[in-house]
C-alpha cells in the first residue's frame, strides 16, 4: 500500500536530503526546459562519475542528484521540486 504525505516546500527539501546515499527513489520536479513536471529515478551520494575541480561549489538554491536513467547529474531548483517517492511512501509539496 502506498501512503501519501503532504508537506510544505521546506519540509519536502529536508525529507529528500534524509534519503540515505545510494538508495534509488523517484523524484518529481517542474522542468522549465520541457514545460511540465517530470519524474526521474534518482540517487543521492553518487561520486563515481564526478569530473573536474573537487572544490567546486554547487549553485545556491539547487538540488543535485544522480539520474539513474540518463546516467548523469542533474540540478533542478529547489522551488521546482514537487515531490518524491521512497519505500512506497509518496511525499508531495502542498
Amino acid at each position: 500500500m502506498n501512503s501519501l504525505v503532504k508537506l510544505n516546500q521546506q519540509q519536502l527539501i529536508k525529507k529528500i536530503k534524509e534519503v540515505p546515499a545510494g538508495r534509488v527513489y523517484r523524484l518529481d520536479y517542474f522542468s522549465k526546459k520541457e514545460g511540465k513536471v517530470v519524474s526521474r529515478l534518482a540517487k543521492n551520494g553518487v561520486k563515481k562519475f564526478l569530473k573536474g575541480d573537487p572544490t567546486y561549489k554547487k549553485p545556491e538554491g539547487t538540488y543535485t542528484y544522480y539520474d539513474c536513467t540518463k546516467q548523469n547529474y542533474r540540478g533542478p531548483k529547489l522551488e521546482n521540486l514537487k515531490g518524491f517517492k521512497y519505500k512506497n511512501i509518496e511525499f508531495k509539496a502542498q
